[in-house]
C-alpha cells in the first residue's frame, strides 16, 4: 500500500549542489514549477483547481487505521482456520475403541 504525502513545499529533488537550497511545491501528485529558497515562511498556494473539479475524487486520509484493522481480521482469520484444523486433526485421530 502507498503512502499519500501531503501538499506542501519539500526539498527541491532537482537541487543543484553548487546553487543555494531550495524548496519546489508538491501538490499530492506531483513536482510542480513552483520554487522558493529554502526556509521561506510563506503561506501554501491555493491550487489551481482541485482534483476532483473534474471528475475525479477528493484525496482519501491515510490508511493507516484501516492497516491495523485489515491485520487484526488477518490474525483472527488464521487463528480460526487453525483452530478448526486441529479439531479435525483430534477427531479423526481418536482412537474409536
Amino acid at each position: 500500500m502507498t503512502q499519500v504525502t501531503p501538499p506542501g513545499w519539500y526539498p527541491d529533488p532537482g537541487q543543484t549542489h553548487d546553487a543555494p537550497p531550495t524548496e519546489r511545491w508538491w501538490d499530492g501528485n506531483a513536482w510542480t514549477a513552483e520554487v522558493r529558497p529554502a526556509g521561506t515562511a510563506q503561506a501554501a498556494p491555493p491550487p489551481a483547481y482541485p482534483s476532483y473539479a473534474y471528475g475525479g475524487h477528493p484525496a482519501q486520509p491515510p490508511a493507516g487505521n484501516r492497516r491495523a484493522l485489515r491485520t487484526g481480521i488477518a490474525v483472527a482469520a488464521a487463528a480460526a482456520v487453525l483452530a478448526c484444523v486441529g479439531v479435525g486433526v483430534y477427531a479423526l485421530a481418536k482412537d474409536p475403541g
